[in-house]
C-alpha cells in the first residue's frame, strides 16, 4: 500500500489542503505549531475513522482536539492510495451527527464495504491497535502499549494454525467464554426458578400435612368420642328399657280401661240410637241422638288418644342416641376430607418428584460450562505455546533490524509473553531502564519495525513518524534512514528539524558513489 494523496476538506486548523506523496522516504519539514501532527492524525482518521467518546473523556479525546477550528460542522476528508496496482479513494464525514464513509476503486469504479473489512482487507488485516504500535509513531511515543501483546499472540497462533489470518483465536475465546457466561446465566435462572417451584410446592405439601394431622387427630379423637357415646347409650338404653317396660305396662293396663270404656260407652251409644228409633216422642228422639253423638265423639276421642300413647312409646329415643348419631357423620366427613387431601398430597410428591427431574436439564448446562471451559484453556493452551515459538522469530528479527540501527553496539533483545523487553549484552541482561533514552527509542523501533513485518507478510504498508527521532544523535538517524531505505516501504517521516533532510541527502550521494 502506498498513500498517494491527501485532500484533507475541514480538519483541525486545515481547509481545503491537498498533499501528495512519492515513493520511497517522505520527509515532510515544518516549525513547531505548523500542524505536522494534525496531518499525522488525518492519516489514521481515514483509515479507521474517529469516533466522539462520551462524559468527561470527550472533553479532550481525538474529536475535540482535531474538530476544524472553522465550521466544526463540516469535518471531513479524503485520502487516496494505491495498493495491489489499483487506486483507491477513501471520502469520510467525521462528523458525529452525519458519520460516512467510502471506499471507491478508480481502478474499476467498485464502490467497497469499509464496514464489512474492504480496507483492512487492503491493509493486510491490520486493525488500528497493531496500526498505532508498529507503522504510526507519534510525537514522543516509541513506546508500545499492551494491546500489541495481545494482537501478536492472536496473530502469531492464527498463522501458526491456520496459515493465514482467517481465524481469530482472541475473538474465539471470547465468543466461548460469552457462550460460557450464556450457559451460567442460564444455568441460574433454571436453578432460581426450579428452587423457588419446590419451595413453593414444599409450602403446600406442609400446609397438607399439617391438614392431615388435624383431621386425623378429629378422627382420632371423635373415635373416642362416639365410643364413650355408644357406652353411655347402652347403659341409659338398658335403664331407659326398664323404665319403659314399667310405664308401657301402666299404659297398657290405662289403655285397656279406656278401650273397655269405649266399648260401654259404644253400646250406649247404640241403644240411644235404638231408643230414639223406637220412641215416638220428637224430643225424646233429639235427646237421645244428641247423647248417641256425644258418646260417639268421645269414643273416637280416647281412641285417638290411645293410638297416640302407643306411638309415643315407640318413637322415643335417647340425647345419647342423638349425639352417636351425629359423631357418626361427622366422622364420616372427616373420612372424606382426609380421602381428598391424601390425594392432593400424592400429587404434590409427583410435582415435586417431577420438579427434582428437571435438574438433569440444569446438570446438562453445567457439563457444557465444563466443556467450555476445557475448550478455553485447551485453545489457550495451544496459543500459549505456538506464541513461544512464534515470538523466537520476532526475537530475531527485532535483534536484527537493533543490531543494525545502533551500530553493533546491541545484538540481542528478549520479549517476554507480555512484550516485556530485555536486552542481551555480553556481560548481563539489561533492563529497559538501564539504557539511555535514545537507544530504549531505537529498541521500540526495532520491536515495532519486527512485529510489523511480521503482521504484514504480503503487500507493505507505509512507515508513518511523528518526530520520532527527536532522541536520536545524527549516527544513530543516519543508521535508521539507511534501514529504512532498505526496507522498500514509503516512509511518511513528520519533522520540525532540518537533519532528516540533510541526512537522507548525504545517504543518497554515498549510495551514487
Amino acid at each position: 500500500m502506498r498513500i498517494l494523496e491527501l485532500q484533507i476538506k475541514n480538519f483541525g486548523k486545515f481547509r481545503d489542503h491537498t498533499i501528495t506523496f512519492h515513493e520511497g522516504i517522505n520527509i515532510i519539514y515544518g516549525e513547531n505549531e505548523m500542524g505536522k501532527s494534525t496531518i499525522h492524525a488525518f492519516i489514521r482518521g481515514m483509515l479507521f475513522g474517529i469516533d466522539k467518546m462520551r462524559g468527561r473523556a470527550a472533553r479532550n479525546d481525538e474529536y475535540t482536539i482535531r474538530q476544524p477550528w472553522d465550521n466544526p460542522g463540516y469535518f471531513a476528508g479524503v485520502m487516496r492510495f494505491e495498493s495491489g496496482g489499483k487506486i483507491f479513494r477513501i471520502e469520510r464525514n467525521f462528523n458525529k451527527l452525519e458519520k460516512k464513509a467510502l471506499l471507491i476503486c478508480e481502478t474499476d469504479g467498485e464502490e467497497l464495504d469499509i464496514i464489512h473489512g474492504d480496507l483492512q482487507m487492503l491493509m493486510e488485516g491490520l486493525n488500528e491497535t497493531a496500526f498505532r504500535n508498529t507503522i504510526f509513531i507519534r510525537q514522543n511515543s516509541s513506546k508500545t502499549d499492551e494491546g500489541l501483546a495481545a494482537e501478536l499472540r492472536n496473530y502469531m497462533a492464527n498463522f501458526e494454525s491456520a496459515g493465514d489470518d482467517e481465524i481469530n483465536v482472541v475473538r474465539a475465546i471470547e465468543t466461548l467464554k460469552e457462550k460460557q457466561r450464556e450457559c451460567g446465566i442460564k444455568k441460574k435462572q433454571q436453578d432460581e426458578i426450579r428452587t423457588e417451584r419446590l419451595e413453593q410446592v414444599q409450602i403446600k405439601l406442609d400446609y397438607v400435612e399439617q391438614e392431615i394431622r388435624g383431621l386425623q387427630k378429629q378422627q382420632e379423637d371423635g373415635t373416642c368420642k362416639l365410643q364413650e357415646l355408644r357406652s353411655i347409650e347402652a347403659r341409659e338404653g338398658l335403664a331407659e328399657q326398664e323404665k319403659r317396660a314399667r310405664i308401657e305396662a301402666r299404659d297398657q293396663e290405662e289403655i285397656k280401661m279406656l278401650k273397655i270404656r269405649q266399648i260401654c260407652l259404644i253400646t250406649a251409644a247404640g241403644i240411644a240410637v235404638l231408643m230414639g228409633i223406637l220412641l215416638k216422642p220428637l224430643w225424646l228422639k233429639m235427646s237421645l241422638g244428641i247423647a248417641a253423638v256425644l258418646l260417639f265423639a268421645y269414643c273416637w276421642y280416647t281412641n285417638r288418644y290411645t293410638r297416640s300413647r302407643e306411638q309415643e312409646g315407640r318413637q322415643y329415643t335417647s340425647a345419647a342416641s342423638k349425639a352417636s348419631q351425629k359423631m357418626v357423620w361427622n366422622l364420616e366427613r372427616i373420612q372424606e376430607e382426609l380421602h381428598e387431601k391424601r390425594v392432593l398430597l400424592e400429587n404434590l410428591k409427583e410435582n415435586q418428584s417431577d420438579i427434582q427431574a428437571e435438574k438433569a436439564d440444569s446438570n446438562r448446562i453445567q457439563n457444557d460450562i465444563e466443556a467450555l471451559e476445557i475448550a478455553i484453556s485447551t485453545i489457550q493452551e495451544i496459543s500459549k505455546e505456538i506464541y513461544k515459538e512464534s515470538a523466537r522469530k520476532l526475537n530475531y528479527t527485532a535483534s536484527d533490524i537493533l543490531n543494525e540501527v545502533t551500530g553493533g553496539s546491541y545484538t540481542s533483545i528478549y520479549l517476554d509473553a507480555n512484550m516485556q523487553v530485555r536486552i542481551n549484552t555480553p556481560h548481563k541482561l539489561l533492563y529497559l531502564e538501564q539504557v539511555s533514552r535514545g537507544t530504549m527509542d531505537q529498541i521500540y523501533f526495532a520491536l515495532r519495525m519486527a512485529a510489523a513485518q511480521l503482521f504484514l507478510s504480503g503487500e507493505k504498508m507505509p512507515l508513518i513518524f511523528d518526530d520520532a527521532f527527536v532522541m536520536y544523535d545524527e549516527q544513530r538517524l543516519k543508521r535508521t534512514l539507511k534501514w529504512l531505505c532498505k526496507s522498500d516501504s514509503q516512509v511518511l517521516l513528520f519533522t520540525c528539524h532540518k537533519r532528516e533532510g540533510e541526512i537522507l541527502e548525504e545517504i543518497q550521494r554515498e549510495e551514487r558513489v
